[in-house]
């Protein structure tokens, strides 16, 4: 579902994308939207060169799809402003308007990234912010909170 939005959104907004996922989809929505680049599976060594190349950082998974929504702090800590759907782990993070966008619906997706994609000055503003969160947010605390997680199921 993930690659079909934003395959649909690069081609409604004609707005540059790259996918950075794989699914069965894939070589189907190559062909429906051939202005979107499907690159596949990323080794996390890459992620750096693609957050670098990246204008905004979008993500568009099912509301409990991320887990703890790390790769949005990841395109934070890149300087990346992020508009994201409405992923549960991330409401209290992604303050809407200030260091990013988060939204609860398709419609409301796509006219919050083509308003970041035509706003230069906003994109600065949730990089800076963005920053901020990413420095707040510390990786390591909420790996521990899984780990933790998981050892209590194992129990």
């Amino acid at each position: 579902r993930e690659m079909s939005q934003l395959s649909q959104l690069s081609h409604e907004l004609k707005i540059p994308c790259v996918v950075s996922s794989s699914g069965p989809l894939k070589s189907y929505l190559e062909k429906k939207y051939p202005e979107a680049k499907f690159i596949g599976y990323i080794q996390d060594k890459e992620m750096s060169d693609l957050y670098a190349s990246a204008t905004i950082f979008a993500l568009t998974s099912e509301p409990d799809a991320e887990g703890e929504g790390l790769v949005v702090f990841e395109a934070m800590a890149a300087g990346k402003p992020v508009v994201c759907s409405n992923i549960h782990s991330l409401r209290d993070d992604i303050i809407d308007g200030k260091n990013g966008f988060y939204c609860k619906s398709y419609e409301e997706f796509k006219k919050k990234l083509g308003h970041l994609w035509n706003d230069e000055s906003l994109q600065q503003s949730f990089s800076k912010e963005g920053l901020k969160k990413a420095r707040e947010k510390d990786v390591y605390k909420s790996v521990d909170k899984i780990v933790n997680v998981y050892k209590s199921l194992a129990k």
